[in-house]
Parts: C-alpha cells; structure tokens; sequence
C-alpha cells in the first residue's frame, strides 16, 4: 500500500515538474458569427449556448462543428481562415452556406443540418459530417422519421 502511494507521489511529482508549452491560436470569450442581414432576430441568438466539440484542419480553413445543445447556435458547421494572426477570435461563417443549416428551433427540415457534432475529411478532401439530433427530437423523429438514411459529404 505505501509503495503505491509512493509511485502516486513520484508520478504526480514528475508531472507537475514537466514544462509544457502551448501556443495559443485562436481565443474567443464568446463564438461570433457573421450573420447575413435577413438572418432571424438577434434575440434569438444565444452566443452563451455555443460550443464547439469539434475541428479539422484543411488547407486555408479550419472546419468547426457547434452542435445544438441548446438553442440559439446559429450555425452548426462553420469556418474560419487558417492563417489569421496568433490569439485572434475570427468570426465563424457557415458552411457550406446559411441555406444549409436548419432553424434554431421550430420546424425542422431534414434536407438541412441540423446539430454537426463531429467531422473527418478523408485524403481525398471530402468532408464527412457526424450529426447528432438533440433539439426537439419530437418534432425531428415526426419529421425526418421516414426519410431514408442519408450520408452527409461536403
């Protein structure tokens, strides 16, 4: 027992004494997003309820998948320039365009995304999108339920 707790001691030790050093590229109190003039009211928009679980790395842009948890994610999919200054917050627009992405709540067209949770783009540089369907899952299982199972690629 009291050699565990030693090599508990040492490893935490060890840990704690190694320097790691991360460079900070992109940082944001909040996601911003640049929102077409038509797009829904402002107060529908709850940048508190947006988090990104997911990004892929291209070329010239980086991919990043803001699921609907909540509501009030204007975009589910998004990108931003790659090569910005260090510690820059760039404003997310959507991808592959705002057509695409479903309303924030209300009625749901399955034709759209609706809640990108996790992405890969493949060698080829196809972009394969994970959804996952968390708002109104009612509504969506009413709408959507008979439509044939579909692949996202974009």
């Amino acid at each position: 027992m009291w050699i565990l707790l030693w090599i508990s001691q040492v490893s935490l030790w060890t840990l704690s004494s190694a320097t790691v050093h991360l460079d900070v590229v992109n940082q944001w109190n909040y996601l911003s997003f640049d929102l077409p003039y038509h797009f829904t009211s402002a107060s529908e928009i709850r940048l508190d309820n947006t988090v990104f679980t997911g990004l892929e790395i291209s070329d010239d842009r980086i991919f990043i998948a803001t699921p609907r948890l909540r509501a009030g994610v204007p975009a589910t999919l998004s990108t931003i320039p790659r090569h910005v200054p260090p510690g820059s917050g760039p404003t997310l627009s959507a991808y592959p365009s705002w057509q695409l992405h479903g309303p924030m709540r209300g009625n749901v067209n399955c034709s759209q995304l609706i809640s990108v949770y996790r992405m890969k783009m493949d060698s080829c540089h196809r972009l394969w999108v994970g959804v996952e369907w968390f708002l109104d899952i009612d509504k969506i299982v009413e709408n959507c339920m008979l439509l044939p199972t579909s692949k996202v690629v974009l």
